[in-house]
């Protein structure tokens, strides 16, 4: 399933926020945001699994910029994982 890199979250914002956002575009199978391990708060970033191809590429073109909670969000279609450089 194609994966949408999301970045410049806004804090408060939560994975059902962020689900709710990319919904519009395609069933959402996974919305994930990346928090700090001790203190559990939000990086700021994380990913949107989209069930099509289509939904994904729109999503990410549609939304990039775009003002959400009073932060412009970035996004941007991932690699799939087979295709990333292996480090050593």
């Amino acid at each position: 399933m194609p994966k949408v890199f999301v970045g410049n979250i806004p804090f408060t914002a939560d994975e059902s926020l962020m689900r709710d956002l990319f919904a519009s575009f395609g069933p959402v199978a996974i919305s994930k945001i990346i928090r700090e391990r001790d203190s559990g708060r939000s990086l700021g970033f994380g990913w949107v699994e989209l069930m099509d191809d289509e939904a994904a590429v729109s999503a990410a073109a549609a939304l990039h910029g775009r003002d959400w909670m009073g932060r412009k969000i970035r996004t941007a279609l991932m690699r799939p994982s087979d295709n990333r450089p292996r480090i050593a």
